[in-house]
């Protein structure tokens, strides 16, 4: 089991941009995903888990300034934070996100002065 806090904040997933019929990666996102792929390497297994894997991940953000509720449901969709966080650690902690079988995901709040905003991530081989 590998289990890794990124103390930094997560951020979604950008949509590549088409220059001269090529996809090019924004930069934001080149610069988020390195960074996501520095941090986990000090936690990586020396060679990619093979086989099927189940994945936790929880995107802890600032709560939005005016709630409708208790949890508010708001932009960016958790979908594409897991897009970002499990492109980057392709390579690292597995050989292909492919190889992820069983994905559990949560998009949470909390008040900035707690522990500040973060990414928890859990990686079970099955």
């Amino acid at each position: 089991m590998i289990h890794i806090l990124f103390p930094f904040r997560p951020q979604p997933k950008g949509r590549p941009r088409f220059w001269k019929g090529r996809a090019v990666t924004p930069p934001k996102t080149r610069t988020y995903e390195r960074d996501v792929k520095l941090w986990a390497s000090k936690y990586a297994p020396k060679k990619p888990l093979d086989g099927p894997l189940k994945i936790t991940a929880r995107f802890i953000l600032k709560r939005p300034k005016k709630p409708k509720n208790d949890l508010p449901a708001v932009r960016p969709d958790l979908d594409n934070y897991l897009k970002g966080l499990l492109d980057a650690l392709n390579g690292l902690l597995w050989h292909d996100d492919a190889q992820i079988v069983e994905m559990h995901a949560l998009k949470l709040y909390d008040e900035p002065e707690r522990l500040g905003e973060r990414i928890v991530i859990v990686v079970e081989e099955i």
